[in-house]
């Protein structure tokens, strides 16, 4: 039932209309064990913090406090959840509360400076060290600034702001249509940036309710948990690919806009999952367990991204 909802809620173009400043001159693609495996050299910087990519019971309820101007909070649940990445009109609309701390920081950057690492170790330091809760702002404040003109987002802002906003971050495609649609350059800056976190969340998500218990923790790495894992990696992935896939079909209705860059979309939504479940597999036994971490200058210099 997910994925049918999945499929003719998310499927709707986000494209942000304001151009990009910095686009790369050669596509590049994302190396997704070496991405994760910098996440987890961040990850590690906090030995107390319990080790799990589990989302926590209560969150603040973003939609209801922004009509409301009063507190509101939520319980977590997958379901609702699955409706908050849709974008469902009734939602919680999930929220950290660190969001804007986080945009300060962004703002705060150089133009053509802020990357999937350095972004991903300011929002564990905001959320002292809880990975869903990092994902999750980062993907919040980016999907509402990718988003804000689409009426389900009820967002503030400008053409101005967001340009200002977005020429804060590195080009992580290659292939923008900034570049050229003439040339065949489509990518999409904006909706490749927060799908990352998007299909993270929803990876994480599916952890909820695994790992409550002493039994489920020991048998983590059994046979019984490798192939859970397994299947809650094959389901990730399955969305992360209908995402895109439907739009293919759908382009026969006639009030559909349908978005370019389908593939590529595609491989950054498999790409998020991918990370996910390393991390997550590295992580639920509350020890990382990945043997080779990344070198320090590959976190650094952006040594994930690789040129195609």
């Amino acid at each position: 039932m997910d994925f049918l909802l999945f499929f003719f809620l998310f499927s709707h173009s986000s494209h942000a209309v304001e151009a990009y400043s910095y686009p790369k001159q050669q596509k590049v693609s994302i190396n997704s064990e070496v991405l994760a495996g910098c996440f987890l050299k961040e990850i590690n910087k906090y030995p107390n913090q319990t080790r799990t990519t589990e989302p926590l019971f209560i969150y603040r309820d973003n939609k209801t406090e922004h009509f409301t101007h009063k507190p509101a909070r939520c319980k977590f649940d997958h379901d609702a959840f699955f409706d908050y990445m849709i974008a469902g009109e009734v939602r919680c609309d999930y929220s950290t509360g660190q969001e804007q701390k986080l945009r300060d920081w962004i703002m705060s950057k150089a133009d053509n400076s802020v990357d999937p690492v350095n972004i991903f170790r300011e929002a564990l330091k905001l959320n002292g060290g809880s990975t869903f809760n990092a994902a999750l702002t980062i993907h919040q404040l980016l999907r509402n600034e990718a988003r804000y003109k689409g009426k389900a987002f009820y967002y503030n802002s400008t053409p101005d702001l967001e340009k200002s906003f977005w020429n804060k971050f590195v080009d992580i495609r290659g292939d923008l249509e900034e570049r050229g649609k003439e040339k065949g350059f489509e990518a999409d800056h904006q909706g490749s940036w927060y799908r990352i976190w998007g299909i993270m969340g929803y990876r994480f998500s599916l952890n909820r309710g695994s790992f409550n218990d002493d039994e489920s923790m020991t048998c983590g790495y059994s046979e019984k948990g490798l192939i859970s894992s397994q299947l809650k990696a094959f389901k990730a992935n399955s969305t992360a690919i209908a995402a895109e896939a439907i739009k293919y079909p759908m382009d026969f209705i006639g009030d559909y806009q349908p978005g370019a860059d389908r593939p590529g979309k595609m491989a950054v939504n498999l790409a998020g999952s991918h990370i996910a479940t390393i991390i997550e597999d590295s992580t639920h036994k509350r020890a990382l367990s990945l043997q080779t971490f990344p070198d320090d200058k590959v976190c650094e210099n952006q040594g994930y991204l690789e040129k195609d």
